[in-house]
């Protein structure tokens, strides 16, 4: 049943003395279309003028009485609105109608383009559910009539949410088919924005080489130059990324672009994003006045579009903006509303930042408690965030998703080798360039492999990763004066173990030890594996006295565990614990050589032992 073209005069603050309408024009539903039409691709390059083609496609459209062309007017004038920073509840009002419409009409594309909108709108106001439910909509749509295209950009809107609760990993697996989607369909705009949006993703993960190149593979396609709102959004990505990594000169060439891009395209949301982009650019350089102007004029635009994340996300800046400048009393009021906010929303990243920065003005007060309250905090969300669980979720991700890259590629040049000629030279030439791509896939899936941070035999942690939370545990442990105790424990007698039991058994050994000592430690202390027979433990903040109360229980368990159940000749293994706090060392190089002295005291005191530096 059609809708009656009433329902819609709310929206028909259009003018209707256009061309088309004068006495006898000759108007037609094929000229609402092409207007439509011409509206959609100007969307994102020049959004006042879709703006206006929309509302006067609707005004025929309703002349005509023609619900097909209402529709995709609504939708036009509504998604244009929504770039250009209207009103949130005329937006809403807009796209709603057109949903209504849409579904009347059971037009599929038109309602999961109108979902997608009312999703984001549900994301700048903070009701992420509201907005997933909205995409879940759109993804049983989509493939309900089967355009992967449509199915590939709702995964992607989805990751960006996934993103801003500080779900990584499922972020990570959308975007990825979402690539995967758009390559199958040849969809050049798909592939755009899956790869600036994976871009994004690893930057935030710290993955600066890969995040890099896949922004780069982003601004390079044709889509993107043709494409001012999505040049704009890509340099900004790459000039935070630049500058996350001290290149400051280069990210700021980006910066600048972004913003003289999303003024010209009139999209509100992503001049805010520039500026706010830019501002940290001059915040690295300390103009910190040049700095706040553009925050101001950022916080102005957020506002203005009713949009919550973002008007948290600048406030943050301009709380740190105030620290800079000396302002403590200004920057915890500011900090302290983000961090009700990002709590309010349940923004995992911006939550931990916000604590961030607040330690550091509790810091620069002396109050080093309350630093610690908040540092604590901060800690508790970043390992939330990026711990080793995470970490390792998303490393298995990355790796499939280099190793599908490498495959894809060896297939590719197998087929164009077929293609090229069935002559015996080019049939060599074509193995030893796949030979050459298997290589590169060996080699790839072998350097992610050892970037894990896993023991692959204990399962603890190894020794890289070991040495990088050495190091920062020790300068945390420093700057806030709170304990940090280290021990090094080594198996007596472990060789006799493997000469009589073989290496078999000596491996089950390792194994079993490592599953004892972590289920004693606390998650937050760190297990890992120190070479050898050599286990390292990391007690954050632990005093010296219940870190030597740990170690001795960690022995008498190690002693006390029914061995012969691993071999039934094995009756017997203990462990030597070597054990010092940072009390009394202002270099971590000091505090593990002690730890080794120790270590050395308890071998020669007999084994089976803890030699701590008790006070």
């Amino acid at each position: 049943m059609m809708q009656d073209p009433a329902q819609h005069d709310s929206f028909a603050a259009v003018d209707l003395t256009v061309a088309g309408l004068r006495a006898g024009s000759n108007i037609s539903p094929q000229h609402v279309d092409s207007l439509n039409d011409q509206a959609h691709v100007l969307r994102h390059s020049d959004t006042q003028q879709a703006l206006s083609l929309g509302k006067r496609a609707y005004a025929l459209a309703l002349q005509l009485d023609y619900q097909h062309g209402m529709a995709y007017s609504l939708l036009r004038w509504g998604v244009c609105s929504y770039i250009l920073g209207h009103a949130v509840a005329e937006v809403r009002a807009r796209l709603q109608a057109a949903l209504e419409l849409a579904q009347a009409l059971d037009d599929a594309q038109a309602q999961i383009e109108a979902l997608n909108v009312l999703a984001m709108l549900h994301t700048d106001g903070g009701a992420h559910a509201m907005a997933l439910q909205a995409y879940d909509r759109c993804l049983a749509l989509a493939r309900n009539v089967g355009d992967s295209r449509f199915e590939g950009r709702t995964l992607g809107n989805m990751a960006l949410v996934h993103r801003d609760l500080g779900q990584y990993a499922q972020a990570l697996d959308q975007l990825q088919r979402y690539l995967a989607l758009a390559e199958q369909a040849d969809d050049e705009q798909g592939q755009t924005y899956a790869l600036a949006n994976l871009g994004q993703l690893l930057s935030a993960l710290g993955e600066r080489e890969t995040a890099q190149q896949a922004l780069e593979r982003s601004l390079a396609t044709r889509y993107s130059q043709q494409n001012l709102a999505r040049q704009s959004t890509t340099r900004l990505d790459l000039g935070q990324l630049l500058l996350k990594h001290g290149e400051a000169g280069e990210a700021r060439a980006h910066l600048l672009e972004a913003v003289e891009l999303s003024r010209q395209t009139g999209n509100l949301r992503d001049l805010c994003d520039a500026l706010h982009g830019l501002a940290q650019a001059y915040q690295f350089d300390k103009d910190q006045d040049a700095a706040r102007q553009l925050l101001s004029e950022a916080h102005e635009l957020a506002t203005r579009a009713d949009d919550k994340q973002r008007l948290a996300a600048v406030q943050l800046a301009m709380g740190r903006n105030l620290i800079e400048r000396g302002d403590l009393e200004g920057a915890e009021t500011c900090l302290q509303a983000v961090l009700r906010q990002a709590e309010s929303l349940g923004l995992a990243a911006l939550l931990s930042d916000a604590h961030q920065a607040l330690a550091s003005v509790a810091e620069a007060r002396a109050d080093y408690q309350v630093a610690l309250q908040h540092f604590r905090s901060f800690h508790q969300v970043h390992e939330a965030l990026y711990g080793e669980q995470v970490q390792q979720h998303l490393r298995g991700l990355l790796i499939r998703q280099q190793v599908q890259e490498l495959q894809r590629q060896a297939d590719d040049e197998r087929n164009r080798s077929q293609e090229l000629s069935s002559e015996l030279t080019a049939a060599r030439q074509a193995d030893q360039e796949k030979q050459m791509l298997l290589q590169q896939l060996s080699a790839q899936t072998e350097m992610l492999h050892q970037l894990s941070r896993e023991d692959g035999l204990t399962g603890v942690a190894n020794r890289r990763w070991l040495d990088l939370q050495l190091a920062q545990e020790f300068e945390r442990a420093r700057r806030f004066a709170h304990p940090l105790s280290v021990a090094m424990l080594d198996l007596d007698h472990f060789k006799s173990i493997n000469d009589r039991f073989t290496h078999l058994t000596g491996d089950k050994v390792l194994r079993a030890v490592a599953t004892l000592l972590r289920d004693v430690c606390r998650r937050s202390d760190l297990v890992a594996r120190y070479g050898g027979e050599e286990f390292m433990l990391l007690l954050v903040e632990t005093p010296i006295t219940p870190a030597a109360s740990l170690c001795e229980k960690l022995r008498l368990r190690i002693e006390q565990f029914d061995w012969s159940t691993l071999h039934p000749a094995l009756t017997s293994v203990t462990l030597s614990i070597g054990l010092e706090s940072n009390a009394r060392f202002d270099q971590l190089e000091g505090l593990l050589a002690a730890v080794d002295t120790r270590l050395y005291e308890a071998k020669h005191q007999g084994r089976n032992r803890v030699c701590a530096g008790l006070p």
